[in-house]
């Protein structure tokens, strides 16, 4: 099987598996940054992309384009799920998953829906709310507080995402044994 993508032959990237642990299991999906187009985006074909139940699933491929297995993204969707429910948030997860959502949807030619000047700012809380080094002005810790109105916000964007993955592996090519 011949896979590209618009700027050259996919064997020249590096893929990344991410899992999206969700209530109807798991699936593994491959991700790689694409230093050309500037675009972060998951394998496809045809806008349909490639999934497995399993990152092995994937050893198919191999000699067509490398796969770095040694430590994949695990999105576990139940635990953000939960978190929202009980109106908390991992930042770090939550920015994740919808970094992820929004790869995907760019993948297979969805227009995103998560971007907006208003979603801007939630955005920028849970960046800050990482604590990543080169945020960070002080060696103090960001803990944010979320109001009502922003955890609905962000269990909105959560259910618009599952039911872009969810859409996007029920029309997508299922590489593995069991479905």
């Amino acid at each position: 099987m011949k896979l590209g993508h618009s700027n050259g032959m996919a064997n020249d990237l590096l893929f990344y598996p991410v899992c999206f642990t969700t209530l109807a299991g798991n699936f593994f999906l491959l991700w790689f940054s694409d230093e050309i187009s500037g675009k972060d985006l998951f394998l496809c074909k045809d806008l349909r992309v490639f999934y497995s139940r399993s990152v092995s699933d994937f050893s198919f491929l191999k000699g067509e384009i490398s796969i770095d297995t040694s430590n994949p993204l695990v999105i576990n969707c139940v635990g953000i799920e939960e978190m929202l429910h009980n109106g908390e948030l991992d930042c770090e997860a939550f920015l994740n998953f919808w970094n992820m959502i929004e790869d995907l949807g760019e993948s297979v030619g969805r227009e995103s829906y998560t971007i907006s000047p208003r979603l801007d700012s939630l955005y920028e809380k849970l960046i800050c709310g990482n604590n990543l080094p080169a945020w960070k002005s002080t060696p103090c810790q960001y803990i944010p507080s979320w109001t009502l109105e922003e955890i609905e916000e962000l269990k909105s964007i959560f259910k618009s995402g599952i039911k872009l993955l969810y859409e996007c592996v029920s029309h997508g090519i299922f590489v593995g044994s069991e479905k």
